[in-house]
């Protein structure tokens, strides 16, 4: 069901099936490892639902009341390190940028972390982001892998898309950046502040449009 939403097709009739009493129960006399995969994809649509589909009426999970990590790309958090720097000089101050987000009151998912914030200022990089929060000034950053593309290269997969999607919806401005492209570039400073500079001047022109 989940895959509905990457198409920007959204079952709305089947969520009465879905979160019943009956059908939770019959989940959960599954082995364990069933019921986690189960339970993400159910809370990934759940929000997505809520996020991109009017007239919704969840979210119907509760929240997850236990503690649990998100694994990040290792390249991913290697790519974001090489372009911190930059950044920092583009936005004139690095205390604005911070890295490896994860958004409160959220599914704990690696859609729902986003590698890099840039926010208004350094005095709001000290408060809490997520579905509830104001984030109409804040940046996120997302740095895409290959298999966050589809076969040509230039656009992106529909979980990705979905990511993309769901984060404007909150408010964010949204900068994707493509890891392959960007790795080229490292070792030529000068052409990787310009084209950091183009994609950050953008998404900053685009949101005056709205």
């Amino acid at each position: 069901l989940v895959s509905f939403i990457y198409i920007e097709k959204y079952p709305i009739n089947f969520t009465s099936k879905i979160f019943n009493p009956f059908f939770m129960d019959r989940l959960h006399s599954q082995p364990d490892e069933i019921v986690a995969i189960s339970r993400q994809q159910l809370e990934l649509f759940d929000t997505g639902m809520k996020l991109e589909c009017r007239g919704y009426e969840g979210p119907f999970l509760p929240k997850e009341t236990h503690n649990r990590s998100i694994t990040s790309d290792i390249r991913v958090i290697r790519t974001v390190k090489k372009i911190v720097d930059p950044m920092a000089d583009l936005v004139s101050d690095i205390r604005r940028i911070a890295t490896s987000i994860v958004l409160s009151n959220l599914p704990l998912h690696p859609l729902y972390l986003v590698d890099m914030v840039i926010y208004p200022s350094s005095a709001a990089s000290l408060t809490r982001l997520g579905i509830h929060t104001n984030n109409s000034s804040s940046v996120a950053v997302l740095v895409h892998p290959p298999e966050h593309y589809d076969r040509s290269g230039e656009h992106l997969v529909g979980s990705q898309a979905m990511r993309v999607r769901q984060l404007t919806a909150m408010g964010f401005r949204v900068m994707s950046i493509n890891m392959s492209q960007v790795n080229r570039l490292v070792m030529h400073p000068d052409k990787l502040r310009d084209h950091l500079q183009e994609l950050y001047k953008k998404v900053i022109l685009n949101s005056t449009k709205k």
